[in-house]
């Protein structure tokens, strides 16, 4: 096998449409939540190692057993994701602009897939050290045409196969109708699918009733020029770190206080990671001086389970709504246990304040609920950007990526989400055991980067750039 300093090389095998298996003839109107999503594509890594009782059944070997097994791999795959766009339609289909409002139509022109192989470069290779450029091959990219003015796929899926077993999954799914809940139900019904296994998971379409589509958001189709995989360098860069279940055990302990007595690992977690970062970027800017700078920091909250009463897990579209915590750089509010507390205030403001006041049938008044939400955090938005201090987190923890097995067994590592999607930006999810957290973290400024990694209290709890091999 190559070595990690040599270019990686993946040859395609194959490019093709997977339409459902059985028609879907409904159009999907975008909920409000959806129209205020971002134009996007959000890319899910998940790596399978090779697995004994599926890779060598039979006793076979060599380069014609392993394309055999790769062919009957690939197979399977496309017919179970046939049959998944039949229950989730929207994934199939395509976004237009009816009415100056924006649809999903054609739900019968599929998902895009493509099948690859990597010719110089073992599984255990590339997950030594995890390199976000060499993860981005693995990633599906859109296709030439997709660029043309008929709009493109929703759903893009790329299988790439090891020679020396295992296979990275890759999937690329559009953000103006889904978030991660979304796409965890579709990959629960997809392997399920892939197994054959009794356990159907039917997606919930409540979310437009509940948060119709806006006649104050008339837009047309947005064109996707922020499409999976982007070319054009980036000024930041991110670096991955491990929080072990112990290390998170102490940070909660550390990051307790009289207000919030016990944060959880996701509030702790992220108040390290806005503190110290704050942290690196005052230093830089003040010549060296502690004095910290106010600062914010914004993340998204997965409303179904704080609704009342709450809605399916498996409920389709995007179902988040934004928070912001304001931090004053006040050098009596330093500890980490007032960050956290920043965070905690917030997330109970939104509750009590936002909703409260959502009903089941509200409808347009749950739009109005929405919309001064996101009005408020427009304006922290403005204060942020004028003291250069804004700061973005987006947790995946409690979406267990993880449990996902389409036969090979769960996955050895899971990448979720493009951490270079924004500057100053912090992505977490669960480790495999459930219990620690991974986190991807940028910086706009590479001194930024530097400093941070320094951080003693950082370092006290965090890994970095560990082996998910070495790890589990």
């Amino acid at each position: 096998m190559g070595t990690t300093q040599e270019i990686m090389k993946i040859e395609f095998i194959t490019k093709e449409t997977i339409t459902p298996s059985s028609p879907h003839p409904m159009t999907f109107n975008l909920s409000l939540l959806d129209q205020l999503s971002p134009p996007s594509y959000v890319p899910l890594l998940l790596f399978y190692a090779a697995n004994p009782n599926t890779d060598t059944a039979g006793g076979g070997s060599g380069s014609g057993y392993r394309d055999k097994k790769r062919t009957e791999t690939s197979h399977r795959l496309k017919k179970s994701l046939s049959e998944t766009l039949t229950r989730f339609y929207p994934f199939a289909g395509r976004m237009e602009t009816h009415a100056s409002q924006v649809v999903i139509d054609h739900c019968d022109l599929g998902a895009r897939y493509c099948e690859a192989r990597v010719l110089n470069r073992s599984l255990s290779d590339l997950l030594q050290r995890p390199d976000w450029e060499q993860l981005d091959h693995f990633v599906p990219a859109r296709e030439p045409e997709d660029s043309s003015p008929s709009p493109p796929p929703l759903l893009l899926v790329q299988a790439t196969f090891f020679d020396c077993g295992g296979m990275a999954l890759g999937i690329s799914f559009s953000h103006k109708i889904a978030d991660a809940a979304t796409i965890l139900a579709f990959l629960k019904a997809w392997a399920n699918a892939t197994l054959g296994s009794p356990g159907v998971v039917v997606p919930c379409f409540k979310a437009t009733s509940l948060f119709p589509s806006s006649e104050r958001f008339r837009i047309t189709a947005p064109p996707f020029e922020e499409g999976a995989r982007k070319k054009e360098k980036r000024v930041y860069i991110a670096k991955w770190y491990a929080f072990d279940a112990s290390k998170i055990a102490a940070l909660k302990a550390k990051a307790a206080s009289t207000s919030v007595q016990q944060p959880t690992r996701v509030e702790a977690v992220s108040a390290l990671l806005w503190k110290c970062a704050v942290k690196a970027s005052s230093r830089l800017r003040s010549g060296g001086l502690q004095q910290r700078r106010p600062s914010v920091l914004f993340w998204a909250a997965n409303i179904r389970p704080r609704l009342m009463p709450p809605l399916s897990e498996h409920s389709f579209g995007n179902l988040i709504a934004p928070l912001a915590a304001t931090d004053d750089g006040s050098t009596d509010h330093d500890r980490l246990s007032s960050f956290v507390c920043h965070l905690r205030k917030q997330s109970l403001e939104f509750k009590n304040k936002y909703l409260s006041k959502l009903k089941e049938d509200g409808g347009e008044e749950n739009d109005s609920v929405i919309l001064d939400l996101f009005g408020e955090v427009v304006k922290k938005q403005r204060l942020a950007e004028d003291v250069d201090q804004l700061y973005v987190h987006t947790s995946y923890c409690k979406f267990r990526f993880y449990d996902i097995d389409f036969g090979w067994g769960k996955p050895a590592w899971v990448r979720m989400g493009d951490a270079l999607c924004v500057p100053n930006y912090a992505m977490f999810a669960d480790a495999r055991d459930g219990e620690g957290v991974e986190a991807w973290v940028n910086f706009a400024k590479e001194e930024d980067m530097a400093l941070f990694e320094r951080d003693s209290e950082f370092l006290e709890f965090a890994s970095i750039n560990p082996s998910p091999l070495q790890r589990y």
